[in-house]
């Protein structure tokens, strides 16, 4: 499953308080809530560049793959390269 995964980027860039960050990057108030909660199930292209611009990252930077155990994938998938640990 890919996931979003917005605490670990608002960590790894200091950010404190990311509704704040948001707000002032010039999202709504109902996105920075959804963002800050992690309750985003979809972005379109255009909120995800902003969102990428601002935060100074890649889409990349913003996924995150979990492995479902019921289906099997070559080791190789390039999805792989989305699966994080504890240091990453």
């Amino acid at each position: 499953m890919i996931q979003y995964n917005f605490q670990r980027l608002f960590t790894i860039k200091g950010i404190i308080k990311p509704f704040a960050f948001l707000v002032k990057a010039g999202f709504s108030h109902n996105f920075a809530t959804k963002v800050k909660n992690n309750r985003v199930n979809r972005l379109n292209l255009d909120l995800l560049e902003r969102l990428c611009i601002a935060l100074n990252c890649s889409p990349n930077d913003l996924m995150e793959f979990i492995p479902d155990n019921d289906k099997q994938l070559n080791p190789n998938h390039p999805l792989f390269s989305l699966q994080r640990t504890d240091n990453s």
